[in-house]
């Protein structure tokens, strides 16, 4: 490792505790409007400052096609700067962080802790985990929660390093996914079931994986444990999930006849099947406690109640005279990003595919 990484790297720990310095000694004076707001600038400064040390270990390390683990220093500066942020309601000493949804959460754990069950709850694992942390912990639901989005986050992270090892071989690939997958993970500060299922998504795609490649039954076996629980996670990801392992399983198909690619692998046309099976029960039973089911259909695909809140959004902006485009993009401009780099990702990637694939063509 150079010296000038081994000072990059004391640099970005040293900002991250300096910044935690100054978040503690700002104490909150009572109910704050905003929590970044509240934070004052040199903390964010020594926080921003940090990631970018880190980042910038990463990507040098995997520009200079170094083989070694010099680039997990930056990585853990990273992922220890988007901790702070997840943990700055703890931090804070808020009571709780979040509103809405988030409040309603809380409730549904608190109606299993005392009557043991929860009417018309449509996300049942999650709140059935929050109260399995609790008992096991002896820490109120309202702790767990705010505590909840580091800990599903560094399981995220987790299950994202045991994936991109069993796609990648290089470790410039895996360094590199790593980063972006912690930058990714900084937005989840609130403990929603959609974050939830999103967040072990890295963990399913791994197991599946792995089961294509080595067809072991110890891998199938937590697979379906996965597949019949995930419809009870979040309806919307359990769609998501079902696409993707059936272009998993088109794609591998195509590669191989496109190809002529005969390395064995046991696809599993069951998954999707599965998902598609517990999925449709559960919304028939909710439709039946619903005496609906356009509107199960609409909770599915999160559609519910769009338009009202729609027009009480831009009537709110309105009177206040907030300028929409700047709220749009403070709120959605990182995705934005994300999107654009991820299509010229996909366009490069495409492309070497198409090369590699019409070369193998014209040896055969």
């Amino acid at each position: 490792m150079k010296v000038w990484v081994k000072l990059a790297s004391i640099a970005g720990f040293t900002l991250i505790t300096l910044s935690l310095i100054s978040i503690r000694n700002t104490e909150s004076t009572g109910y704050e409007i905003s929590i970044y707001d509240s934070i004052p600038i040199t903390a964010w400064i020594f926080l921003i400052s940090s990631i970018i040390i880190g980042v910038g270990i990463v990507i040098y390390q995997s520009h200079k096609g170094c083989h070694s683990k010099d680039w997990v220093g930056g990585l853990a500066i990273v992922i220890l700067s988007s901790i702070v942020i997840l943990l700055l309601p703890h931090i804070r000493d808020y009571a709780f962080y979040g509103r809405g949804d988030a409040l309603a959460h809380l409730g549904y754990a608190k109606d299993i802790l005392s009557v043991g069950h929860t009417p018309r709850n449509y996300y049942p694992i999650t709140h059935i985990l929050f109260v399995t942390i609790s008992y096991i912990s002896d820490l109120s639901t309202r702790t767990i929660m705010l505590h909840f989005p580091a800990y599903i986050f560094l399981l995220y992270m987790v299950g994202l390093y045991k994936l991109s090892k069993t796609i990648f071989s290089n470790e410039r690939q895996i360094a590199l996914v790593m980063v972006s997958g912690a930058l990714i993970g900084i937005h989840h500060n609130v403990p929603y079931p959609q974050q939830l299922s999103i967040f072990m998504m890295p963990v399913v795609f791994f197991l599946y994986f792995r089961y294509i490649d080595n067809n072991s039954i110890e891998y199938m076996s937590i697979l379906l444990v996965f597949m019949i629980l995930y419809p009870f996670f979040h309806p919307l990801t359990s769609v998501v999930l079902m696409t993707s392992f059936i272009l998993f399983n088109s794609s591998y198909i195509f590669y191989n006849k496109i190809c002529k690619d005969e390395t064995s692998r046991h696809l599993s046309s069951g998954l999707p099947l599965i998902l598609f099976i517990i999925l449709m029960m559960w919304s028939f039973y909710q439709a039946y406690l619903e005496r609906s089911f356009a509107r199960v259909i609409k909770w599915i695909f999160g559609i519910g109640g769009t338009s009202s809140i729609v027009k009480e959004t831009l009537d709110m902006f309105a009177k206040y005279n907030v300028d929409i485009t700047e709220t749009i993009l403070k709120m959605y401009g990182h995705i934005g990003i994300y999107l654009i780099l991820s299509m010229i990702t996909v366009i490069f990637v495409g492309k070497n595919i198409f090369k590699i694939s019409l070369e193998r063509l014209r040896d055969v």
